[in-house]
This record gives structure tokens, sequence and C-alpha cells, in this order.
């Protein structure tokens, strides 16, 4: 217990940190975001032992069946934002600002940086991070939904400081999305697929601005 809330803590705080400053001198967005999760998911690993054996055997099972999910997820969730784009824009009128201020975070990096470390770093490190370690702690203390919303709130509460509320709202939606496929599937392969391809694609590939 003492552990799960240290790491709760220490997770929430440095995501905070991030979302309120930005960058950390010439440190950007997503580098200052890749060394935290290298940093946090090396915690998690380190908290228990067996955890980076029972991270392998999830690839050893079904590995193609788990990628087909992840790959479907990632596009229905991507379908899911495509067109709550547009409701988006029939509630406020300044959506369009709100949504381009998101994609003001790719300043600094050349589009195969950031593809690289979205889709090997911060995509499967925040499902390591957020659904594999502290959604399935937490929904072991309180039960699985009660930990599945816990942490659903968590994920959306730490995006509060970018007073963007289309973030805040997409942090919300994902948080709800990946947690239940999570709590689904109970497979962080689905989830690091799913989130992994969900980022390319909306922040290279197809993106909504």
């Amino acid at each position: 217990m003492p552990l799960l809330l240290g790491l709760t803590l220490i997770t929430c705080l440095s995501f905070l940190s991030l979302f309120h400053f930005h960058q950390a001198g010439p440190i950007s967005f997503w580098s200052w975001m890749s060394g935290q999760l290298l940093f946090l998911n090396g915690l998690v690993f380190l908290s228990d032992p067996k955890k980076f054996q029972l991270w392998l055997e999830d690839f050893r099972r079904r590995l193609s069946l788990k990628i087909i999910i992840g790959v479907s997820a990632s596009l229905f969730l991507y379908g899911i934002f495509y067109f709550g784009r547009f409701f988006l824009g029939l509630l406020r009128s300044d959506s369009l600002g709100q949504i381009q201020g998101v994609y003001g975070y790719k300043e600094g990096m050349t589009s195969w940086q950031l593809g690289l470390l979205l889709s090997i770093i911060i995509g499967p490190g925040e499902e390591i991070l957020w659904r594999w370690f502290l959604q399935a702690e937490w929904s072991k203390l309180v039960g699985k939904f009660p930990g599945f919303l816990m942490v659903t709130g968590f994920y959306t509460l730490v995006h509060f400081p970018t007073k963007n509320y289309a973030l805040i709202l997409a942090a919300f939606v994902c948080g709800l999305f990946w947690g239940f496929l999570f709590f689904r599937f109970k497979s962080v392969v689905v989830n690091m697929v799913s989130h992994s391809l969900w980022d390319l694609v909306i922040f290279i590939l197809l993106p909504l601005s």
C-alpha cells in the first residue's frame, strides 16, 4: 500500500509539472515526457521483480490476436475523435483554437522524431504506468470498476494545468477508453498497440487540426 501510494503521488506530481511548465530549458515537452516515463516505468519494474516476466508473458500469448484488437481499438478511438471534433465545434466556437493548442506541443520536433518517441516510449510507457500498474494495483485494493474509474480520474486530473478544455476532455475520453480496454482484455500489449498507433495517427498521419 505505501509503495502504491508513493508511486501514484510521484506519477501525478510529475505529470502535473509537465503539463504546467511544458518544457524544462532546452528540453522539449515530448523529450521531458519520454524521460519521465522511462524513469517511472523503471520504478514500476523495480517495485516487483516478477513484473518484467509477466510483461514478457503477455507478449507470448496470442500476440497476433492482441495486435488485431489493439489496431482495431485505435482506429475506433480515432473515429470517436474525428466525429467528436464536429460536435465540439457546435458546442464551443473556440474549439478549433483549443485543438490547435494541443498540436502546438509538436513545436521543436520533426515528425519522425516525434513518431519514434510516441511509438517506442510514450504510447507503451503510458499504458505500462497508468493501466498495467496503477489501474491494476488500485483495482486489487478497491475493486476492478472503482480502480478503473479512480485511475481515469487521476489521468484526467493531471491535464488540468494546461487549461485547455479540448485536451482535458480528450484525456478523459482516452482514459475511459484505454481503462476499459484493459478492464476488458487485461493485456498491456493490447493497450500498448492501441495507444501507440492512435498517437501516431492523431499527431502525425491524420491530425485533426
